[in-house]
């Protein structure tokens, strides 16, 4: 009895899963990526092969935040409880892209730079640069290599102050957990400078 039973459920779930995924989603790419950040999964789908829709349905509303859950077209930005109701969203964003198109890359957040577009250009003058955090949100702080990657150097709650040995001409940027750079980026000239993230 509870081998046939779980035979039924087995079946149940493949059948799902192959009404599901059909032949004309097949042709699909469809991804949540988080907006500035490097979360990304697989999206549920929904609507046509023409016309596929992001599924929105985990973690997709809190208590006095609003909801985000439901079916959401390409390109739209929702946010995410990533870590729970407790903790701040994130935003992520639905990616859909056919078979044969190249992988996403990362997505930018409001006020980033684009991946790859702003980047170190050499070390011959140091520098340095104090991180002040007046936002009133832990923010992230991230230098801008010589291929424009993201490298991560420290996290700072509200009101703590960081100082950090660096070149002229290098980008740095504060990125907030919803992946809004604040301030955009902050070139810093040769001796001692201030960044005011607020």
């Amino acid at each position: 009895m509870k081998s046939a039973a779980l035979a039924l459920v087995a079946a149940i779930v493949t059948a799902t899963l192959f009404a599901f995924h059909t032949p004309a989603f097949a042709q699909n790419s469809v991804e949540w990526v988080q907006v500035g950040g490097p979360f990304r999964v697989k999206a549920s789908t929904a609507g046509t092969a023409s016309n596929p829709l992001c599924v929105h349905g985990l973690r997709c509303t809190c208590p006095g935040a609003g909801s985000y859950c439901g079916q959401h077209r390409n390109g739209t930005e929702v946010e995410f409880w990533k870590d729970g109701c407790n903790r701040p969203a994130i935003t992520i964003k639905c990616v859909i892209r056919t078979a044969g198109a190249a992988p996403a890359g990362p997505v930018a957040g409001p006020g980033c730079p684009a991946p790859g577009t702003v980047r170190s250009d050499n070390s011959a003058q140091k520098s340095a640069l104090e991180f002040q955090n007046l936002s009133g949100r832990r923010v992230d702080i991230f230098w801008l290599d010589y291929k424009g990657g993201r490298k991560h150097y420290k996290t700072l709650n509200p009101g703590q102050n960081y100082t950090q040995s660096t070149f002229a001409t290098h980008p740095w940027i504060a990125v907030d957990p919803s992946g809004r750079c604040i301030g955009g980026v902050f070139r810093a000239n040769p001796g001692r400078n201030t960044f005011q993230i607020i």
